[in-house]
């Protein structure tokens, strides 16, 4: 697989903050599905991917405890 260094480089730099959530507004599951693929691809420093992702869809749901 070739990279063009200019799309690589202006993909990455391409990024907002986003200032307020629309809670009616829902992640397409096709999005959510590259999404979680992604997440789980992502290497850490160590070679190890330990990560624990919370998927909160339920807002009246509480957050359990670490």
């Amino acid at each position: 697989m070739t990279f063009d260094s200019s799309d690589l480089l202006q993909s990455l730099a391409w990024r907002y903050a986003t200032k307020q959530f629309d809670a009616e507004r829902r992640i397409p599951s096709e999005t959510w599905a590259a999404l979680d693929q992604a997440m789980v691809l992502t290497p850490s420093s160590f070679g190890l991917q330990p990560w624990t992702f919370l998927v909160i869809d339920d807002p009246d749901r509480p957050v359990p405890a670490q």
